[in-house]
């Protein structure tokens, strides 16, 4: 056992925590905690650049391929197969693409975003589901779970991200695109200006 006496010194060292050690974590950590810095390490952590876990990933995977409604059939598994074949050669190559996939409603577009995160993502790469619908991202998270929320987003979620963060951004929906990231929260001095590109694109 972890905690028998010839681990005493180690563990007084570093202790250990388990799940009913609540109030004994909340004592350890309180005196650590309590005076504060002057933001420094909030800040990088603000700052820092993450990739998802293997196991989270899979996570993702597995659940939307378990999901009975994910199923690809004639012109969808055609698109599905393209565009997973163009992702993964970009990825390989250091080569962005961007590929558009046009139709009517209920003609399986979303189907074919939800299977690409799921396979995607069970072969280990990055992908994000991003919308600008909020149902729509409700509904997705539920059905991958709080575990990975990271992984789906909305389109104005990406205002700090480097690049390369993301391997593959699967966009449903790309109609509700915005010009910028901005929100009613932006603080003046750090919103955005569409780009001349987006304003040429809408006759400006």
């Amino acid at each position: 056992m972890i905690f028998s006496d010839k681990f005493k010194d180690a563990l007084t060292a570093c202790p250990i925590f388990t799940a009913d050690d609540v109030d004994p974590l909340i004592s350890y950590l309180q005196p650590k905690l309590d005076a504060g810095d002057t933001g420094e390490i909030l800040e990088s952590i603000e700052k820092s650049r993450y990739r998802a876990l293997r196991k989270l990933l899979e996570h993702v995977g597995e659940t939307i391929w378990g999901n009975s409604q994910c199923v690809l059939l004639d012109e969808r598994l055609i698109v599905f197969d393209r565009i997973l074949a163009t992702a993964e050669e970009g990825f390989h190559d250091k080569r962005k693409t961007v590929v558009i996939v046009k139709g009517g409603p209920a003609t399986g577009k979303s189907v074919v975003a939800l299977s690409l995160l799921g396979e995607l993502s069970t072969r280990n790469l990055n992908a994000h589901y991003v919308t600008g619908s909020k149902a729509i991202t409700t509904t997705v998270r539920e059905v991958v779970g709080t575990r990975a929320v990271q992984q789906i987003k909305y389109f104005n979620s990406y205002s700090t991200a480097q690049c390369n963060d993301i391997d593959v951004m699967v966009c449903d929906e790309a109609h509700r695109i915005r010009a910028t990231s901005n929100s009613r929260f932006t603080p003046s001095a750090k919103k955005e200006q569409p780009s001349s590109n987006w304003r040429a694109h809408q006759g400006e």
